[in-house]
């Protein structure tokens, strides 16, 4: 029996190393507390994280205390006294001042240990310093909260705009614009499609996101590195649904621009790649579920003076166009944009691989409501809304040449700075 009892001492000190080892290594200390003098044991490791340098030569109750910031302490003594009148573990999370001044939150959890008499003496458990995770919690809620504000002003600000323009269809009902506002107030669902879309996607993300980082904060396995990811995600998501909620607007604004008689305030300064650039990454959530491509060639430094929204209404309504008609039952499909000057005029080209178009439609294709997908995701109205954007609002010119197999290119031409008078015209 001695023999037996002497070979397990070495396995038994192997696995209080190892034991000790492990709570060093994740930074977890072990403390053990006399229920009667409230003296307990520690780890060095408990001791560190209450800010000190080394083991103190006693620890008592009353001085754990005094470290728990005394807002906490009535909880904390509370749920002390009621583990050990119930005899269940003593678990819990409260902010601390370190011996160095700084204040930290702390996760405890501790159990009861039976004497041989049968009597509960003595409670032992761990604590942890959990300020990294307590922080993560503050800035999910705070980016949560700041991502509702957001979303409910863009929405409020949305339906501002449509009330707006349902009342200026109104005041337009005689007036020669009439047609043109109702053709644009039609094709607003169409248009809306994309950036409402990804900001719902963007949304439910975020969703499942932070439920999974709070079922990780729950479990208390959340590692520093799942903690960075999942922030930059959010940060992503809630870029993505300003962006597509912030062109959502525009659109709204642009519809509201052609039903006023008056300069456009959309007009600046912009980057000519840069911006169909961000056209093309709003898009482009809805557009990967198919095997096609855009490919931009557009140089940096096309500095144009001229009306953004109008033009982004333009390239959407093209690629759309493509994706819908162009590239029908087939895949792999390249959609080419490039750009070059003369003088002082900017030509845009599209052109793609499709299936091009017979010359009997090409003569029709830019008739409001003529369209060859009419009941089937075409309004007939996206490349009537494309002419009279680039003739009517930029002051360009657009022309469309087209193979049957081969493909189509359309050649968009526009001033690199608006005239005052065409940029009046709405």
């Amino acid at each position: 029996m001695k023999k037996v009892h002497k070979d397990a001492e070495p396995d038994l000190s192997r696995s209080t190393q190892l034991l000790a080892s492990a709570l060093e290594w994740s930074h977890t200390g072990a403390w053990d507390i006399d229920l009667v003098d409230k003296t307990a044991n520690r780890t060095r490791e408990h001791d560190l994280i209450f800010g000190y340098d080394a083991l103190l030569p006693e620890w008592t109750y009353d001085m754990f205390i005094e470290h728990v910031l005394p807002e906490d302490r009535a909880d904390v003594n509370c749920l002390f006294q009621k583990a050990i009148e119930e005899q269940t573990v003593w678990r819990f999370e409260c902010r601390i001042r370190r011996a160095d001044g700084v204040v930290r939150w702390i996760f405890a959890a501790g159990g009861h240990q039976c004497a041989p008499d049968g009597v509960m003496r003595r409670m032992a458990g761990i604590v942890q310093d959990i300020t990294e995770r307590k922080q993560a919690e503050m800035a999910i809620h705070t980016l949560n909260a700041t991502l509702e504000r957001r979303v409910a002003e863009r929405t409020a600000e949305l339906e501002a705009t449509l009330e707006s323009l349902r009342l200026s269809q109104q005041e337009l009902a005689r007036s020669e614009t009439k047609a043109m506002l109702s053709m644009l107030v039609a094709s607003v669902s169409h248009e809306l499609n994309s950036p409402i879309g990804n900001s719902v996607l963007a949304a439910t993300m975020l969703s499942t996101l932070t439920q999974k980082m709070r079922e990780s904060i729950e479990n208390g396995n959340i590692k520093r590195s799942d903690l960075n990811t999942m922030l930059v995600d959010i940060e992503t998501g809630t870029s993505l649904i300003e962006r597509n909620l912030k062109r959502a607007e525009d659109l709204l604004n642009s519809l509201r621009q052609v039903a006023a008689d008056q300069a456009s305030e959309q007009r600046r300064k912009f980057d000519l790649a840069h911006t169909i650039k961000e056209i093309i990454d709003t898009l482009s959530p809805s557009l990967k579920r198919q095997k096609h491509r855009i490919e931009m060639n557009i140089p940096d430094g096309i500095m144009m003076d001229s009306e953004p929204g109008p033009l982004g209404q333009i390239v959407i309504n093209i690629i759309n166009n493509a994706y819908l008609h162009a590239f029908e039952n087939r895949t792999d499909c390249v959609l080419t944009i490039d750009a070059d000057i003369v003088d002082d005029w900017v030509t845009l080209r599209f052109a793609d691989n499709g299936v091009g178009i017979p010359d009997e439609n090409l003569k029709k294709l830019f008739q409001i409501f003529y369209s060859t997908k009419i009941g089937n995701g075409g309004t007939g109205l996206g490349m009537a809304i494309v002419q009279n954007l680039v003739t009517k609002t930029l002051g360009g010119d657009i022309a469309v040449q087209s193979n049957v197999g081969v493909g189509t290119r359309f050649d968009i031409r526009l001033p690199m700075v608006l005239p005052e008078a065409t940029s009046k015209v709405q």
